[in-house]
């Protein structure tokens, strides 16, 4: 191999002839490396020098050109180049081609994309969960609510609610007097109903002027409930003198039916209010024809 000659790429420029002795130098001071391409007379292709055991440190001798393992799994040009044919764009040729593609590992599934993932999956739970309650109140509300018969024994009267009413109890001073109210309240679909009766002391009874203090009373509610008045009517219970009073809230959000009875002494009111987006007649009727006074 001593008086072989050999041929490199460097700076993708191909260099030589030098013999074995200069081409290890070379190698050994690291002016070449373990991948410069190497070329020599009977060679099928040029070859990394790393692949050329004779070139390594500490061989005695060079293999026999050309004499690599065939099983070697290696880059073989695209065509076989020989020094007549070689120039500066056969060599750039050559380098591009000897570039070992990047394999690059499966990346990780990313912290970003589980996040994104978990993200979709509980917003569609939630969307579900929205749908599914708006499905639900929507059935609920289109469900007629049943009244039954409330009985006030203190107050001597029966009334149709949704549900037992709470109570409460509030006592005013009108003029001298101090007059306690007890009244009766439920909410149920949007609506509300109220029952209330107040006792006069004997000296505040209107005695004849009943019809006087009923359309004080009708005005004291639109004033307090802000309401507009839409419409009243004298009506009578067993003969006893009452006010049928219709208002809307002046907040556009629904109406106000009262029914307002004097009976001796005692005051009696009942109301609905009833939503804007929601009337229905028959039931309302159903509430407000349902006040009965007790027997004594």
């Amino acid at each position: 191999m001593s008086a072989q000659q050999w041929f490199y790429v460097q700076d993708k420029q191909r260099k030589g002839p030098v013999d074995e002795t200069e081409l290890k130098r070379l190698l050994r001071t690291g002016a070449l490396g373990q991948e410069t391409l190497i070329w020599s007379a009977g060679m099928k292709e040029w070859l990394p020098a790393g692949r050329l055991d004779a070139l390594q440190p500490g061989s005695a001798d060079a293999a026999p050109a050309g004499e690599t393992d065939a099983s070697e799994k290696h880059l073989h040009l695209a065509t076989p180049v020989t020094p007549d044919d070689w120039g500066p764009s056969k060599t750039a040729r050559v380098v591009a081609s000897l570039r070992r593609p990047r394999i690059e590992a499966p990346r990780p599934l990313a912290a970003k994309t589980v996040f994104v993932w978990i993200y979709n999956i509980l917003r569609t739970v939630v969307v579900l969960g929205i749908l599914g309650a708006i499905v639900y109140f929507w059935y609920i509300s289109q469900q007629p609510v049943k009244l039954q018969t409330f009985t006030c024994e203190p107050g001597g009267f029966s009334i149709s609610m949704p549900a037992i009413p709470a109570l409460e109890i509030q006592t005013n001073k009108v003029f001298t007097f101090n007059i306690v109210s007890h009244t009766y309240f439920v909410e149920a679909r949007g609506y509300g109903f109220f029952a209330s009766y107040v006792d006069l002391p004997p000296e505040a009874a209107p005695g004849g002027k009943a019809d006087n203090m009923l359309g004080g009373m009708r005005e004291m509610l639109a004033e307090k409930s802000r309401c507009k008045l839409i419409s009243d009517k004298r009506i009578t219970l067993e003969n006893y003198p009452g006010l049928a009073i219709e208002m809307d809230r002046l907040d556009g959000k629904g109406t106000v039916k009262v029914r307002t009875y004097l009976v001796g002494t005692r005051i009696y009111m009942y109301f609905i209010g009833i939503p804007r987006l929601e009337q229905d007649p028959a039931y309302i009727d159903r509430f407000m024809e349902s006040f009965r006074l007790l027997k004594k």
